[in-house]
């Protein structure tokens, strides 16, 4: 399958590393919430604002590399953005089956009169989707823009990227 002159695996490879990070984060918000660290500090291990830094770095990389342009960053952000949402949408659901609260079904953090966290799941496959797509586009093709006007590269293709 090609989306933008590239193949799937083309983008995966890109993206691996940043996927990594935002898994790790992930794992490490739950860890910390399963070993009783504060919900105060736990916060801040976002794996949203994980996914805004990966989209930034994936344009950066996309820049560098002539990966390509304004359709690659937004494919590359559509992919993030689902990435983090399945990671989420994963844990609100072990801690439905298993009944274990968890950081992302804590409610702080969720609609607390919906015990099976089904709207909550919902919005996160709609929503967050949706928002985060938009919102991280908008600001990746914004730095692609930027990087292009104050960093502008050679025009030789990188002969390593996998068409």
């Amino acid at each position: 399958m090609q989306l933008g002159g590239y193949s799937l695996k083309a983008y995966f490879k890109m993206l691996t590393p940043l996927l990594a990070f935002i898994a790790a984060i992930w794992m490490l918000r739950l860890l910390l919430d399963a070993i009783g660290v504060p919900l105060d500090i736990v916060k801040y291990f976002s794996v949203t604002a994980a996914s805004a830094i990966a989209v930034l770095l994936a344009t950066v990389n996309i820049h560098f590399s002539h990966f390509g342009g304004a359709l690659h960053v937004v494919i590359c952000t559509a992919i993030i953005s689902a990435f983090s949402q399945l990671l989420i949408v994963s844990a609100i659901v072990f801690s439905v089956l298993s009944g274990t609260p968890n950081i992302f079904t804590a409610p702080e953090f969720s609609l607390a009169a919906d015990p099976h966290h089904l709207r909550h799941i919902i919005g996160h496959l709609s929503f967050s989707i949706g928002a985060e797509v938009l919102l991280g586009s908008a600001m990746g093709n914004l730095l692609l823009l930027v990087l292009r006007l104050i960093l502008p590269t050679s025009k030789r293709k990188n002969l390593n990227q996998v068409r």
